[in-house]
């Protein structure tokens, strides 16, 4: 008697490679537009102002190198700035001088320096080589000062008005009290008159 051998085959195998390539094919197209998904994403965080562009990014739109915008801003290693670092990060490891090149593109002359302190009621210890970050420091204390002075001057002015209004008070009680005693005595005069006609 001859076998009969079953002509239906297990699918298995073929079920499992279709497998793998739909699952390579879908990999491949999150891979393909992971990168723009994510661009669009940094961008729009820029643009709505919660994020901040990274000194990678900052030397790409300059058309640098990172360590030739390193270079030009007198960064160094020793700063700690990566591509990575948030242009906070930046600001504060640079001197004054390069800052007003990196965010105005000017050149911080003396008579603008001159001015910049004035204007920040920063001192003498400041010079165009501090740091950024030594500066908002003295910046704060500048601005505390301040700050303090004026709520001392205020605290009279208000002080003041409430004694005058105070004092308007008491003027007008007494007056009014001086006119409840003017009213008085009138009718007690006027009584007097009366009783004196009739008699």
């Amino acid at each position: 008697m001859a076998r009969r051998f079953s002509s239906n085959r297990s699918g298995g195998g073929i079920n499992v490679i279709m497998g793998v390539v739909i699952a390579a094919v879908l990999v491949l197209a999150v891979v393909a537009v992971w990168g723009p998904i994510k661009e669009n994403y940094r961008t729009n965080s820029i643009n709505s102002g919660t994020a901040n562009y990274n000194a990678g990014e900052i030397a790409d739109q300059m058309g640098m190198e990172f360590e030739d915008f390193l270079n030009y801003y007198d960064l160094t290693a020793e700063d700690g700035i990566t591509e990575k670092s948030d242009v906070n990060e930046v600001a504060d490891k640079m001197t004054l001088e390069n800052m007003s090149q990196f965010y105005w593109g000017v050149e911080l002359t003396d008579e603008v320096f001159a001015e910049f302190k004035a204007d920040q009621g920063i001192g003498e210890d400041v010079a165009k080589d501090t740091k950024d970050a030594d500066v908002k420091d003295k910046y704060n204390q500048y601005q505390s000062a301040k700050q303090a002075e004026a709520a001392a001057s205020e605290a009279p002015a208000e002080d003041t008005a409430a004694d005058d209004a105070a004092a308007a008070d008491v003027s007008g009680d007494t007056a009014a009290e001086t006119g409840e005693t003017t009213d008085t005595g009138a009718e007690e005069a006027e009584a007097a008159a009366t009783e004196a006609a009739a008699e």
